[in-house]
Protein backbone atom coordinates (compact mmCIF):
# COMPACT_ATOMS: atom_id res chain seq x y z
CA UNK A 1 0.00 0.00 0.00
CA UNK A 2 2.60 1.83 0.70
CA UNK A 3 4.47 2.22 -2.52
CA UNK A 4 1.42 2.68 -4.34
CA UNK A 5 1.37 6.38 -2.07
CA UNK A 6 4.91 6.91 -3.16
CA UNK A 7 4.31 5.98 -6.63
CA UNK A 8 1.13 7.87 -7.27
CA UNK A 9 2.91 11.04 -5.20
CA UNK A 10 5.67 10.67 -7.82
CA UNK A 11 2.81 10.81 -10.88
CA UNK A 12 1.22 13.79 -9.42
CA UNK A 13 4.86 15.24 -8.93
CA UNK A 14 5.89 14.66 -12.88
CA UNK A 15 3.15 15.80 -13.68
CA UNK A 16 2.98 19.39 -12.36
CA UNK A 17 6.33 19.75 -13.46
CA UNK A 18 5.93 18.99 -17.12
CA UNK A 19 2.99 21.40 -16.56
CA UNK A 20 4.79 24.39 -15.19
CA UNK A 21 8.13 23.84 -18.04
CA UNK A 22 5.25 23.67 -21.30
CA UNK A 23 2.74 26.39 -19.90
CA UNK A 24 2.66 29.49 -21.81
CA UNK A 25 3.69 32.30 -19.63
CA UNK A 26 1.00 34.76 -18.29
CA UNK A 27 2.75 38.32 -19.28
CA UNK A 28 -0.49 40.45 -19.67
CA UNK A 29 -0.91 42.82 -22.24
CA UNK A 30 2.11 42.96 -24.38
CA UNK A 31 1.32 45.68 -26.37
CA UNK A 32 0.22 47.66 -23.03
CA UNK A 33 4.08 46.93 -21.65
CA UNK A 34 5.31 48.14 -24.64
CA UNK A 35 3.54 51.19 -24.61
CA UNK A 36 4.66 52.01 -21.14
CA UNK A 37 7.81 51.44 -21.59
CA UNK A 38 8.16 53.67 -25.20
CA UNK A 39 6.41 56.76 -22.80
CA UNK A 40 8.03 56.31 -19.51
CA UNK A 41 11.50 55.07 -20.75
CA UNK A 42 13.16 58.43 -21.03
CA UNK A 43 10.35 60.85 -19.81
CA UNK A 44 11.16 63.28 -17.23
CA UNK A 45 8.56 63.85 -14.37
CA UNK A 46 9.71 66.64 -12.77
CA UNK A 47 9.87 69.29 -16.25
CA UNK A 48 6.63 70.66 -17.08
CA UNK A 49 4.97 69.24 -20.23
CA UNK A 50 5.60 72.91 -22.12
CA UNK A 51 7.83 75.03 -23.42
CA UNK A 52 9.65 77.45 -21.51
CA UNK A 53 7.65 80.27 -22.42
CA UNK A 54 4.28 78.41 -22.42
CA UNK A 55 1.69 77.74 -19.62
CA UNK A 56 0.40 74.34 -19.35
CA UNK A 57 -3.44 74.80 -19.53
CA UNK A 58 -5.20 72.38 -16.30
CA UNK A 59 -8.69 72.57 -15.74
CA UNK A 60 -10.47 71.67 -12.41
CA UNK A 61 -13.79 71.02 -11.28
CA UNK A 62 -15.41 70.37 -8.08
CA UNK A 63 -17.89 67.48 -6.91
CA UNK A 64 -19.77 68.04 -3.86
CA UNK A 65 -20.09 64.62 -2.51
CA UNK A 66 -21.35 64.95 1.08
CA UNK A 67 -21.73 67.53 3.84
CA UNK A 68 -20.08 65.43 6.92
CA UNK A 69 -20.51 67.79 9.64
CA UNK A 70 -20.52 71.61 10.96
CA UNK A 71 -18.37 72.74 14.00
CA UNK A 72 -20.45 75.80 15.80
CA UNK A 73 -17.45 76.53 18.35
CA UNK A 74 -15.11 76.59 15.42
CA UNK A 75 -17.52 77.68 12.72
CA UNK A 76 -15.99 74.77 10.23
CA UNK A 77 -17.38 72.72 7.93
CA UNK A 78 -16.07 69.35 6.73
CA UNK A 79 -17.09 68.10 3.13
CA UNK A 80 -16.30 64.95 1.19
CA UNK A 81 -15.41 66.38 -2.74
CA UNK A 82 -13.59 65.02 -5.77
CA UNK A 83 -11.41 66.72 -7.89
CA UNK A 84 -11.42 66.93 -11.38
CA UNK A 85 -8.14 67.52 -13.34
CA UNK A 86 -7.59 67.77 -16.72
CA UNK A 87 -4.45 68.53 -18.71
CA UNK A 88 -2.45 67.92 -22.37
CA UNK A 89 1.07 66.09 -22.19
CA UNK A 90 2.20 65.49 -25.37
CA UNK A 91 5.11 63.41 -24.04
CA UNK A 92 2.82 61.06 -23.34
CA UNK A 93 0.90 60.79 -26.71
CA UNK A 94 0.83 57.80 -28.83
CA UNK A 95 0.04 56.62 -32.06
CA UNK A 96 -2.77 53.55 -31.38
CA UNK A 97 -1.94 52.13 -34.58
CA UNK A 98 1.65 51.84 -33.74
CA UNK A 99 0.61 49.84 -29.96
CA UNK A 100 -2.17 47.09 -31.13
CA UNK A 101 -5.03 49.67 -31.01
CA UNK A 102 -4.44 50.70 -27.29
CA UNK A 103 -6.54 53.74 -26.68
CA UNK A 104 -5.90 54.72 -22.59
CA UNK A 105 -3.50 53.63 -20.15
CA UNK A 106 -3.33 53.87 -15.71
CA UNK A 107 -0.51 55.38 -14.34
CA UNK A 108 0.42 56.26 -10.70
CA UNK A 109 0.49 60.03 -10.33
CA UNK A 110 4.03 59.07 -9.36
CA UNK A 111 5.45 58.18 -12.47
CA UNK A 112 4.71 61.19 -14.28
CA UNK A 113 4.29 64.88 -14.44
CA UNK A 114 1.36 66.77 -11.77
CA UNK A 115 0.10 70.29 -11.81
CA UNK A 116 0.69 70.57 -7.49
CA UNK A 117 -2.86 72.57 -7.10
CA UNK A 118 -4.15 72.09 -3.39
CA UNK A 119 -6.68 74.39 -1.86
CA UNK A 120 -5.17 77.25 0.40
CA UNK A 121 -7.28 77.36 3.41
CA UNK A 122 -8.70 74.09 4.26
CA UNK A 123 -7.09 71.26 6.05
CA UNK A 124 -7.06 67.90 4.50
CA UNK A 125 -8.73 65.42 6.86
CA UNK A 126 -8.07 62.44 4.13
CA UNK A 127 -6.84 61.79 0.62
CA UNK A 128 -7.14 58.79 -1.60
CA UNK A 129 -4.97 58.98 -4.88
CA UNK A 130 -5.93 56.97 -7.60
CA UNK A 131 -3.97 56.14 -10.99
CA UNK A 132 -4.19 59.12 -13.89
CA UNK A 133 -5.85 58.07 -17.18
CA UNK A 134 -3.71 58.98 -20.04
CA UNK A 135 -5.31 58.96 -23.38
CA UNK A 136 -3.74 58.74 -26.87
CA UNK A 137 -3.71 61.74 -27.69
CA UNK A 138 -1.91 63.12 -24.64
CA UNK A 139 -4.94 64.31 -22.39
CA UNK A 140 -4.54 63.50 -18.45
CA UNK A 141 -7.18 63.22 -16.25
CA UNK A 142 -6.93 62.89 -12.81
CA UNK A 143 -10.11 62.44 -9.99
CA UNK A 144 -8.81 62.53 -6.45
CA UNK A 145 -11.03 62.09 -3.54
CA UNK A 146 -10.35 64.49 -0.62
CA UNK A 147 -11.90 65.48 2.92
CA UNK A 148 -11.52 68.64 3.53
CA UNK A 149 -12.25 70.76 6.44
CA UNK A 150 -12.61 74.62 5.98
CA UNK A 151 -13.59 78.08 7.82
CA UNK A 152 -17.25 79.48 7.31
CA UNK A 153 -18.83 82.22 8.58
CA UNK A 154 -22.25 82.16 9.93
CA UNK A 155 -24.96 84.17 10.27
CA UNK A 156 -27.84 83.35 12.25
CA UNK A 157 -28.66 79.64 10.81
CA UNK A 158 -26.57 80.48 7.55
CA UNK A 159 -23.26 80.33 6.89
CA UNK A 160 -21.64 80.97 3.98
CA UNK A 161 -18.25 78.69 3.11
CA UNK A 162 -15.45 79.74 0.58
CA UNK A 163 -12.76 77.27 -0.71
CA UNK A 164 -9.54 78.85 -2.38
CA UNK A 165 -7.61 76.69 -4.59
CA UNK A 166 -4.81 76.98 -6.91
CA UNK A 167 -0.73 75.78 -7.56
CA UNK A 168 1.25 75.63 -4.68
CA UNK A 169 4.37 76.26 -6.83
CA UNK A 170 3.55 77.57 -10.24
CA UNK A 171 2.69 80.68 -11.50
CA UNK A 172 -0.09 81.69 -13.80
CA UNK A 173 2.68 82.13 -16.94
CA UNK A 174 3.68 78.62 -16.14
CA UNK A 175 0.19 77.25 -14.96
CA UNK A 176 -2.89 78.47 -16.62
CA UNK A 177 -5.64 76.95 -14.06
CA UNK A 178 -9.42 77.44 -15.09
CA UNK A 179 -12.30 76.34 -13.93
CA UNK A 180 -14.55 73.40 -16.04
CA UNK A 181 -17.74 74.75 -14.95
CA UNK A 182 -19.21 77.82 -13.37
CA UNK A 183 -21.06 76.09 -10.60
CA UNK A 184 -19.86 73.20 -8.01
CA UNK A 185 -21.20 69.79 -9.47
CA UNK A 186 -24.01 68.73 -6.83
CA UNK A 187 -24.92 65.94 -9.21
CA UNK A 188 -23.61 62.90 -6.50
CA UNK A 189 -24.15 64.48 -3.90
CA UNK A 190 -25.39 63.34 -0.43
CA UNK A 191 -29.07 64.70 0.66
CA UNK A 192 -29.41 65.23 4.42
CA UNK A 193 -32.01 67.02 6.94
CA UNK A 194 -29.01 68.30 8.64
CA UNK A 195 -28.16 70.79 5.67
CA UNK A 196 -29.50 72.40 2.81
CA UNK A 197 -27.18 73.89 0.11
CA UNK A 198 -28.96 77.33 -0.64
CA UNK A 199 -26.74 79.10 -3.42
CA UNK A 200 -23.06 77.25 -4.95
CA UNK A 201 -20.58 79.31 -7.66
CA UNK A 202 -17.12 79.41 -9.03
CA UNK A 203 -14.95 81.65 -10.47
CA UNK A 204 -11.52 82.37 -11.60
CA UNK A 205 -9.24 85.18 -10.25
CA UNK A 206 -6.00 86.83 -11.59
CA UNK A 207 -4.21 88.91 -9.52
CA UNK A 208 -1.46 91.09 -10.27
CA UNK A 209 1.27 91.91 -7.55
CA UNK A 210 4.07 95.56 -7.89
CA UNK A 211 6.70 93.55 -7.16
CA UNK A 212 5.87 90.72 -9.48
CA UNK A 213 5.19 90.51 -13.46
CA UNK A 214 3.51 87.10 -13.62
CA UNK A 215 -0.23 86.79 -12.47
CA UNK A 216 -1.45 84.56 -9.78
CA UNK A 217 -4.39 82.39 -10.49
CA UNK A 218 -6.71 81.24 -7.54
CA UNK A 219 -10.09 79.27 -7.82
CA UNK A 220 -12.81 80.25 -5.43
CA UNK A 221 -15.97 77.85 -5.00
CA UNK A 222 -18.78 79.65 -3.03
CA UNK A 223 -21.38 77.84 -0.62
CA UNK A 224 -24.25 78.71 1.36
CA UNK A 225 -25.56 76.45 4.09
CA UNK A 226 -28.87 76.33 5.72
CA UNK A 227 -28.49 75.26 9.62
CA UNK A 228 -31.34 72.94 10.47
CA UNK A 229 -31.91 72.80 13.68
CA UNK A 230 -29.69 73.91 16.95
CA UNK A 231 -25.93 72.78 17.14
CA UNK A 232 -24.08 71.74 19.42
CA UNK A 233 -20.31 72.40 20.22
CA UNK A 234 -19.36 69.05 18.38
CA UNK A 235 -21.00 70.73 15.30
CA UNK A 236 -23.86 68.05 14.88
CA UNK A 237 -27.19 69.66 14.82
CA UNK A 238 -29.77 68.57 17.49
CA UNK A 239 -32.35 67.71 15.01
CA UNK A 240 -35.92 67.04 17.14
CA UNK A 241 -35.62 63.69 16.94
CA UNK A 242 -31.81 63.10 18.89
CA UNK A 243 -33.65 66.13 21.33
CA UNK A 244 -36.81 64.05 21.78
CA UNK A 245 -34.61 60.96 22.36
CA UNK A 246 -32.53 62.48 25.22
CA UNK A 247 -35.15 63.62 26.73
CA UNK A 248 -36.14 60.07 27.29
CA UNK A 249 -32.82 59.06 28.06
CA UNK A 250 -32.75 61.29 30.75
CA UNK A 251 -36.63 60.79 31.92
CA UNK A 252 -35.39 57.00 32.32
CA UNK A 253 -32.68 57.78 34.26
CA UNK A 254 -34.50 59.65 36.39
CA UNK A 255 -36.84 57.05 36.93
CA UNK A 256 -34.19 54.36 37.66
CA UNK A 257 -32.67 56.79 40.33
CA UNK A 258 -36.64 57.50 42.01
CA UNK A 259 -36.95 54.05 42.24
CA UNK A 260 -33.53 53.26 43.89
CA UNK A 261 -34.16 56.00 46.22
CA UNK A 262 -37.74 54.02 47.42
CA UNK A 263 -35.99 51.29 47.99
Amino acid sequence: MANVCYQLVFFIHTVLVIFLVLAPECNGNPDEDRLIAFLLGNYQKYGRPALEDESVNVQHGLSLLRIMDYCAMSDTVTIEVWNHLTWVDDRLAWSTDDMGGVSSIRLPPSEIWMPDTTPYNAWAEKSQTFNVVVYHDGKCSYVPRNVWKLPCKRTGSTATCNIKLGSWTYDGSKLNLTNTSPTIDLSAMSVTDRFDLEDNKAKREVVLYECCPEPYITLHYNFSLKLNGPLSNSGKSLLPGSIFGSQLLFLGVLSILSALCAL
